[in-house]
């Protein structure tokens, strides 16, 4: 049986959900050390609509991800959190289905917030156990 995503879908035979694939990368950052935020229900939330379902903060950065399935797109509201977050520097990134997040364009951004691929920032200090 397949699991209804969060807006009612059924994805297609062999596609994971907006939230299975939320849970892979959250599941991925938190290996990493990366803390992660979702808003799973954003019908609850208070605010500007459009915000990105999932918020990344590692000591390297800080990213926003809107996860999209097969053959969805960014509302108004999603395309104006996309243009505003980069006026402010933020990175911002459209992710999915899950082959985007198994072509290594996820996991090299989680590399990235958490120190893996990048030289240390100068006065960092790291400490070993």
């Amino acid at each position: 049986m397949r699991t209804i995503d969060y807006n009612g879908h059924v994805p297609e035979e062999g596609t994971m959900t907006h939230d299975e694939i939320v849970a892979e990368i959250q599941a991925r950052a938190e290996r990493r050390g990366i803390l992660t935020h979702y808003c799973q229900r954003a019908i609850r939330c208070v605010g500007t609509p459009g915000m990105p379902d999932v918020f990344l903060v590692g000591p390297f950065g800080a990213a926003w991800l809107e996860v999209k399935t097969p053959g969805d797109h960014l509302d108004p509201g999603q395309t104006t959190w996309k243009y505003t977050l980069g006026a402010a520097g933020q990175e911002h990134y459209v992710v999915g289905p899950l082959d985007q997040v198994e072509s290594g364009l996820v996991d090299h951004l989680l590399d990235r917030l958490a120190g893996l691929e990048v030289t240390r920032r100068p006065g960092y200090v790291t400490t070993t156990p």
